[in-house]
């Protein structure tokens, strides 16, 4: 059964004290939409429409909708396009200071876990895309097949290809074989293993040169 409702609210779990262990912190998950707010309570199921958002203590999720289940803390976020192809809404996590842009994103609220497509990071200098990203409880973010470069445009006009990496944000990615590319052009430089710094810094532009490390306890 779906309900309509004020576009703004609230979800909140408690875990009860039990004699063997401690009890769980209590989280309220904050959500609200410009448009509406429908619930699916026999789902326990939110969907959430125009400018909606989901947060959670430093978490804060954005999008044109978002279909957020109470029953697995699991929001998944949409954007949508308009007649010329511009986004409209499309999915922002922002997570302690940092902000990760996307096409699509599902991400758990409770474990701070989450799969992206087409997701686009800035961190200083350098510009991330990557097709497809898992982000960790950690913070870490593992992505495959992705462009790293310091070209702001959407389609760069150079990058280095990313078969695999593991992204910390705020210092580094670390990467398995890559080379680089002028828009699809590959270039003979190619190497196995690639550290690439992303100190949050002012961005620049310019090609950005990567730098040499040990992957193998990445497992690349």
């Amino acid at each position: 059964m779906w309900i309509s409702l004020p576009a703004v609210g609230h979800a909140q779990e408690a875990v009860a004290d039990t004699v063997e262990a401690p009890a769980e912190e209590a989280f309220e998950v904050v959500w609200g939409a410009s448009d509406s707010t429908q619930i699916n309570a026999a789902d326990s199921e939110v969907e959430l429409y125009g400018s909606a958002f989901v947060a959670l203590d430093d978490i804060r999720l954005e999008a044109d909708r978002i279909v957020y289940s109470q029953a697995t803390n699991q929001a998944c976020a949409y954007g949508r396009r308009d007649s010329s192809g511009a986004w409209i809404g499309r999915p922002l996590l922002t997570q302690g200071g940092q902000t990760f842009e996307q096409d699509e994103l599902c991400f758990d609220m409770k474990s701070r876990r989450g799969l992206s497509r087409q997701a686009v990071t800035v961190q200083g200098e350098a510009i991330f895309h990557a097709s497809v990203a898992k982000r960790q409880a950690n913070e870490r973010i593992h992505v495959a097949n992705a462009k790293f470069t310091t070209c702001d445009a959407d389609n760069p006009h150079f990058h280095f290809h990313l078969r695999r990496a593991v992204m910390i944000p705020g210092e580094k990615v670390v990467s398995g074989p890559f080379y680089l590319k002028f828009r699809k052009i590959p270039t003979p430089l190619a190497l196995p293993f690639g550290w690439f710094p992303t100190p949050p810094e002012k961005r620049s532009h310019g090609l950005l040169m990567p730098g040499y490390g040990d992957g193998g306890n990445l497992g690349f």
